[in-house]
């Protein structure tokens, strides 16, 4: 796992474009767990963000955050239910991409999965299945043009 410091635990990490690194961590604090997927360039934070829910999952299938920074890569993260054994993004181009999906951890009631998308695209549907069959495809934001940075 990473070697950089961050608030709460590294539970997954995988490598992006332009040199990047992504690292999700989780911090469970007083019955709220923050996600937060963090970028490193060379050992140096560069950039993060993520989202607050309940530290119970009881319920939930499918939790999201996409986001990008400057003119860094769209990423995706996710959090899902136990039965979850994929997560799909596909693009504004039709590329399908898959995450990267943790074990089950069972202190968090969940798994947590991110990738990063190609250069030029950007997240447009994300889907959680189970063995094939999409189980939930949660909210999906409705935009023709890539939002701005930071959107």
């Amino acid at each position: 796992m990473a070697d950089e410091s961050f608030d709460g635990v590294a539970v997954l990490d995988g490598g992006a474009e332009e040199g990047l690194r992504w690292v999700v961590s989780v911090d469970a604090v007083e019955g709220h767990l923050m996600v937060m997927l963090n970028l490193v360039r060379e050992g140096q934070y560069v950039s993060g963000s993520g989202f607050d829910g309940s530290k119970h999952f009881g319920g939930v299938v499918l939790q999201t955050w996409r986001g990008r920074t400057d003119d860094l890569p769209w990423h995706v993260m996710a959090r899902v239910g136990t039965s979850v054994t994929r997560v799909v993004v596909t693009t504004n181009l039709g590329t399908e991409v898959e995450l990267a999906l943790s074990p089950f951890m069972p202190e968090y009631g969940s798994k947590f999965a991110a990738a990063s998308i190609p250069e030029g695209e950007f997240p447009r549907a994300i889907r959680a299945e189970r063995d094939g069959v999409v189980v939930d495809a949660g909210p999906q934001p409705s935009w023709e043009s890539a939002p701005e940075a930071g959107g």
